[in-house]
């Protein structure tokens, strides 16, 4: 995520671990927080908390999912064809 979508969550990033990283084609210096994530629905939600990197600058056109943050949690189905994206928990 981009710097700037932490302050505009509240997240203090002022103690954050601080490394420089290379993102998108692009150096970067990113900042570690620990957040509380949540996807519901109208029957379900779950929430989990992710490891989430803010980085500065942060490149619009790149996006990333991780492991630890997303896809070691959900087991993910995409219909294209159908335009759905299917989340299961793996661990509900």
């Amino acid at each position: 995520m981009g710097a700037h979508v932490a302050e505009l969550c509240g997240v203090d990033l002022s103690d954050a671990p601080q490394a420089r990283i290379a993102v998108g084609g692009a150096l970067v210096t990113a900042g570690m927080a620990e957040v509380n994530l949540l996807i519901a629905d109208d029957a379900d939600s779950y929430a989990w908390t992710a490891p989430v990197w803010f980085c500065d600058p942060w490149r619009p056109s790149f996006g990333l999912l991780g492991l630890t943050g997303f896809f070691d949690h959900f087991e993910v189905t995409i219909g294209a064809y159908e335009e759905r994206i299917d989340l299961t928990p793996i661990n509900p």
